[in-house]
């Protein structure tokens, strides 16, 4: 970094100094700006697939299980009769 104590500046140098510092101040916010963005985006689509996870356990849980249960129980019929 620069060392301010090392030297006096003249008033100019002060000034252009301070400005590339402002420079610097809006490119970093112009920076943040974006990441605040994207992470905006990311929570969207995490909230999205969490969303989708659910729909998923819940398919499975009212839809694939009961099906697994009743064709276990048609397929446990058939094995006790199976001349019918």
């Amino acid at each position: 970094m620069y060392n301010m104590g090392a030297r006096k500046l003249p008033n100019h140098d002060v000034y252009d100094e301070l400005g590339k510092i402002y420079e610097r101040l809006n490119a970093l916010n112009d920076e943040i700006t974006k990441i605040n963005r994207r992470i905006g985006n990311l929570e969207g689509k995490v909230e999205m697939i969490l969303k989708s996870n659910q729909l998923t356990v819940t398919i499975v849980k009212y839809v694939v299980l009961p099906l697994i249960v009743v064709l276990g129980g048609l397929v446990g019929v058939k094995i006790l009769l199976p001349f019918t």
